[in-house]
Parts: structure tokens; C-alpha cells; sequence
């Protein structure tokens, strides 16, 4: 997860100055190698195979709406899920979210298990330090895009479809949160969690299935980091 991005940091024993971390958020961007989707653990249910299947292209969905302002998502190889419970589930999509060359948090996304997959799925979300050195705006438009990929449409028109003020209102819930419990062991960290019907992210995966698009061969770079900051074809 992000091995490359690490032999970048400073040595584990000392901790990145302001500017290098600077150096990390607007440096070059390090591409990712993304060849193909996370597939299903191999012991998955009917429920979570049909999950996998309907979430085939939501890395590329995130990169393609969230990605404008130097975000990327990818996500990770090894099953796991953020911000769980103890008798929850622990299954579903993981992707660890980069800005720049820094790793600046992780989003999961958790199937319903008592009915259709996407239908109430957990939209979960955790940024972390240096994601503070960025603007505000930057990280309150990804918190907002990312719930408004999860809400429920209210309606069928357009305006509804372009600007959601629920989503609005839950990322700056967030952050005020995340200012207010600020402590010195936990430094600062965004967390969200919200249910939703993705209906957002379905119009994506159906508009792009009308106009036979696969989001993976048009738009995924399929390069991997050379180290310097420039990547090579795979």
C-alpha cells in the first residue's frame, strides 16, 4: 500500500519538517500502478460477489470526479475496512487517498448485508495529517463530492443532480468535528460516516455503460512510479 510513496519520507526516526512535507503535497505527482480492479475474496457470499460486480469502476469514479484538484484514489490489495465495529462488517472496497506524493487518508465503502449491496451502503472516511496543509476548500469539496456519491437522489431533475446542500452540511460537520476533538496524541483527523443509495455514483456506471466506456482502459494510467517523480508505461 503505497510502498513507493514511502521511499520518498524522511527515515522512520525523525519526523518531516513544514517543508518537506510541502515538497511531498506539491511536488510531482507519483503516477500509481492501476491495471485492474480489486476482485472478491476468494470465500465471498452471493451478496458480496454482486457487491464487487456493481463496484467494479469506483476507483475510476472517484479519479474522474474527485481528482480535479491533485486528489487520487487507489485502492488497496489487502481487504480491510476503516472505521468499523466490533460485530460489523469487515468487508468491502478500501482505497488509500493521496494528494501529491503524500498519503492523506482512506475511504472504505461497506455493503448492505440485509438487501441489495448498494442500496444503504456505508460510505466511511478518514483523512489525515498533512491533509491540514491543503486549503480548506480542497478538502471540503472532496468530503462533499464523496457523500454526494452516496446520498439518494430527492428527486429526478437536474439541479437536485448538480448540487446537494446535505452533502455540504455533513463535510463541514466533519471538519468542525475534527477541529474540536484535536488532541496531541491524535493529532488531527477527519472522520465520516454515512448510509446512502449511490445514486450518484450508479448515474456515472450507467451513462458510461450507454456510451460503452470502460473508465479502466480510457482513463486509469496503467504506469507504475520510477521513483523520480516520472512514471513509465507498464
Amino acid at each position: 500500500m503505497f510502498s513507493w510513496l514511502r521511499k520518498r519520507k524522511a527515515p522512520a526516526d525523525r519526523v518531516l519538517s513544514a517543508w518537506e512535507w510541502d515538497d511531498l503535497l506539491w511536488g510531482p505527482m507519483l503516477p500509481q500502478k492501476t491495471i485492474e480492479p480489486v476482485q472478491p475474496p476468494p470465500k465471498a457470499d452471493e451478496n458480496l460477489m454482486r457487491f464487487y460486480a456493481e463496484t467494479e469502476w469506483m476507483q475510476p469514479v472517484f479519479n474522474s470526479t474527485l481528482g480535479g484538484e491533485g486528489f487520487r484514489f487507489h485502492e488497496v490489495d489487502t481487504p480491510y475496512v476503516i472505521l468499523g465495529t466490533i460485530d460489523g462488517p469487515d468487508d468491502g472496497r478500501t482505497f488509500e487517498v493521496s494528494f501529491g506524493s503524500a498519503m492523506v487518508g482512506e475511504v472504505s465503502v461497506v455493503p448492505n448485508y440485509f438487501g441489495p449491496p448498494l442500496e444503504w451502503a456505508d460510505l466511511r472516511v478518514r483523512l489525515k495529517y498533512p491533509i491540514n496543509l491543503l486549503p480548506g476548500g480542497y478538502v471540503h469539496d472532496l468530503l462533499t463530492g464523496l457523500v454526494e456519491h452516496a446520498l439518494e437522489f430527492k428527486t429526478d431533475s437536474y439541479e437536485d443532480r448538480r448540487l446537494d446542500p446535505r452533502a455540504s452540511a455533513i463535510a463541514s460537520k466533519a471538519m468542525v468535528e475534527a477541529l474540536w476533538e484535536k488532541s496531541a496524541d491524535r493529532g488531527w483527523v477527519v472522520e465520516l460516516r454515512v448510509e446512502g443509495t449511490w445514486d450518484r455514483f450508479k448515474s456515472y456506471v450507467e451513462h458510461w455503460k450507454l456510451k460503452k466506456i470502460d473508465p479502466w482502459e480510457k482513463w486509469e494510467r496503467q504506469t507504475e512510479p520510477t521513483g523520480d517523480g516520472v512514471g513509465k508505461p507498464v
